[in-house]
């Protein structure tokens, strides 16, 4: 009995032994479960905000993408016929608009009197009426032309060879026939002497030309529609650009637009404006060698007599600076650089500075938005000269006045079927450029123009811009068909 009770006893504590160890083996597996949940968790909850962590990473740079583009793409206007100008809300001021054919004299703001305009410059010829802000520089009650022993009666300069004036006639008095003036803004003799009356010299005078049939407004409208869904913006070296519409002013692209910088050659643009304006083309211009040129492959000889004309073309096809400084010296060259600055300050080009014809000078300073302008006008005003501009080559023969020359244009954009280009390279060895394209927009071609200051390589830069602008409209329905 006793050694029963010991077994049933020994029994009792075996049993219990095995329950407590099966009891705390099963509460290590329900713990070792419970870890591998609570890690399985923590491995879940780490994962998704990895996810979340990668889908905020595409997402800023998503938005860095969009920032980037949203900062070169303004859809900004850069006012290029003449509008948007200040009217002066006090004393007299003339406005001419060209494409209505009204002068306009204001007085403290308000119209006092609206008169017809009979005749400006043939549009495309060499003697297109300038447009910007100028002011009466002479009165003449006749002013003598010196060609053709002809009179302006109640002749107003405004700028160069340009003037406002009645009908022109000969020494008999016999007026000359109607048609195309020389440039100038042609009234009525009657209409002249009002406007001879109101003025005095000093009074500011407003030119403007909008583009004549455009629905401007429904065309910028297309020009901006649907940018969000614009692809890869081209990197390019350029440190400052602008890429815009012609006859608009609408800016596609730009970037550090309004940063001065050297613009070494593209200043002969302004040079070749101010002698298409300032000279007759048959003019005769001595090749002047001066000190100026030291180091620079002038390849012209000094004492060659040539004509505007026959000059302008080694400026505007090889970039010869001795042409654009024997252009000025034959006026005087301190007072062709002083026209160059108040032709800038006409078409509102506020951040340009002329104090050289010579590329190479770094003072002659400007921004791609003011350089936009200058081209804008050039291309506008002086089209027969933007043409010479995409000449692969120019030759004139021998003469008495001069030997033989040759010029080519070493400009790669010739086969891009641009419309007008101008280059060069500034002290510290960076690249400008300009050009215009015909890019096809809504079913119409558009000549668009790139400008580009301080670049390591123009030309790619150029085409890079280009080219997305293409795509650009390819990809998109864009709206308004006009």
């Amino acid at each position: 009995m006793e050694i029963w009770n010991k077994r049933k006893t020994f029994i009792i504590i075996i049993t219990s032994l095995f329950f407590v160890l099966s009891l705390g083996s099963f509460g290590l597996s329900i713990y070792s479960h419970n870890i591998d949940v609570q890690y399985e968790k923590q491995r879940l909850a780490e994962e998704a905000k990895s996810i979340e962590f990668e889908k905020l990473q595409q997402q800023l740079v998503e938005q860095e993408r969009l920032d980037a583009i949203n900062s070169s793409i303004t859809k900004r206007i850069i006012s290029i016929d003449g509008t948007g100008i200040d009217i002066p809300t006090e004393g007299k001021a003339v406005f001419a608009d060209l494409t209505e054919m009204k002068i306009k004299l204001i007085n403290d703001g308000k119209i006092e009197q609206e008169l017809n305009i009979l005749a400006k410059g043939k549009e495309g010829s060499r003697y297109e009426t300038p447009i910007g802000v100028y002011k009466v520089l002479t009165k003449e009650v006749s002013h003598p032309v010196s060609i053709g022993n002809i009179y302006m009666p109640y002749s107003m300069q405004f700028f160069g060879n340009f003037f406002i004036h009645g009908m022109p006639h000969y020494a008999n008095g016999v007026n000359i026939r109607d048609g195309d003036s020389g440039g100038c803004i042609r009234l009525s003799n009657e209409n002249s002497k009002i406007v001879f009356d109101f003025v005095k010299i000093g009074t500011p005078v407003f030119i403007i030309e909008p583009e004549k049939g455009q629905d401007t407004v429904a065309i910028v409208e297309s020009f901006h529609k649907d940018f969000s869904n614009i692809g890869v913006f081209p990197e390019v070296d350029s440190s400052s650009y602008v890429v815009a519409d012609i006859d608009t002013g609408f800016v596609f692209a730009e970037k550090s637009s309004k940063e001065k910088m050297p613009i070494s050659s593209l200043a002969n643009i302004m040079t070749a404006v101010i002698s298409d304006e300032i000279y007759r083309d048959d003019r005769k211009v001595p090749v002047n060698i001066s000190g100026d040129h030291a180091g620079l492959n002038y390849d012209m000889e000094k004492g060659d007599v040539l004509t505007i004309t026959q000059m302008l073309r080694p400026l505007l096809i090889g970039g010869k600076d001795v042409a654009g400084d024997s252009i000025a010296h034959s006026a005087g060259k301190s007072m062709f650089i002083g026209l160059m600055n108040i032709k800038a300050k006409a078409l509102k080009m506020s951040d340009t500075k002329f104090s050289d014809v010579i590329s190479k000078n770094p003072e002659n300073v400007s921004t791609a938005s003011d350089m936009f302008r200058l081209v804008s006008y050039f291309y506008r005003k002086h089209s027969y000269l933007s043409k010479v501009t995409t000449v692969k080559s120019y030759k004139i023969d021998e003469s008495s006045s001069h030997k033989s020359y040759s010029w080519t244009n070493n400009s790669t954009l010739l086969d891009q079927s641009v419309l007008m280009t101008q280059h060069g390279e500034t002290e510290d060895l960076k690249h400008v450029a300009t050009s215009i394209f015909n890019v096809p927009i809504n079913g119409k071609d558009r000549k668009v123009a790139v400008v580009i200051l301080g670049s390591s390589s123009k030309d790619e830069d150029t085409l890079s811009l280009v080219n997305w602008l293409k795509d650009t409209y390819k990809s998109q329905e864009l709206g308004v068909n006009y």
